[in-house]
């Protein structure tokens, strides 16, 4: 996975469920791929993009990159495009599910939540991932009062002979809200489960 960040153009207004769309033309593949914005962040100077490399673009973008974390090349962008996940800002329950790295735009939710935490009464989010390296994404929202409202579903489906929470996870092991299963979800109980909680989940 690769941090790709760019300058904010002027009027590129960020919010929680938008994404762009990018275009690099030092590959000579002049197509355009989405990618899911991550929310508002302290420097509103910057865009931030998270890219799993799984295809022959993300892959050939990857080798453009290299291991140099100051490598600087030519994108194109155009947007900010709403995703059907931006409706969950009117909204003051939310059931968020999401796959691997198919997290990027909820962390955008959570981000807004930490700016209007009064308006969201309580959030699901059930996350099913293989590599527990994507858990630190979390860890920023940790100590923020908006987990007193947020119940986490994780499911971690590879086994990695790791049993245990990451460290910075460990301490809310006793935490009722966080739960962390090495298994795959029974979606019948879990929904189950949620609609206690949820009368009209979103």
């Amino acid at each position: 996975i690769l941090r790709l960040e760019m300058p904010r153009p002027d009027g590129f207004d960020i919010k929680a469920g938008h994404y762009l769309q990018l275009r690099v033309p030092t590959l000579k593949r002049y197509e355009w791929h989405d990618f899911s914005l991550t929310g508002i962040r302290e420097d509103k100077d910057v865009i931030v993009l998270k890219i799993k490399a799984m295809g022959d673009w993300t892959d050939k973008l990857m080798e453009l990159l290299g291991d140099d974390d100051s490598t600087n090349i030519v994108v194109d962008i155009r947007g900010p495009f709403a995703s059907p996940a931006a409706r969950v800002t009117k909204e003051d329950q939310w059931l968020m599910v999401a796959g691997g790295i198919g997290i990027t735009p909820f962390l955008g939710l959570l981000h807004t939540m930490l700016f209007h935490s009064s308006k969201i009464k309580q959030f699901h989010l059930i996350w099913v991932l293989r590599d527990n390296k994507l858990l630190t994404w979390l860890e920023p929202f940790l100590t923020s009062p908006i987990f007193n409202r947020v119940t986490l579903h994780i499911y971690l489906t590879r086994d990695n002979n790791n049993n245990e929470l990451p460290h910075w996870l460990a301490k809310e092991q006793r935490n009722e809200r966080i739960s962390l299963l090495h298994e795959r979800p029974n979606w019948e109980n879990l929904f189950t489960q949620i609609a206690q909680e949820l009368q009209q989940p979103h």
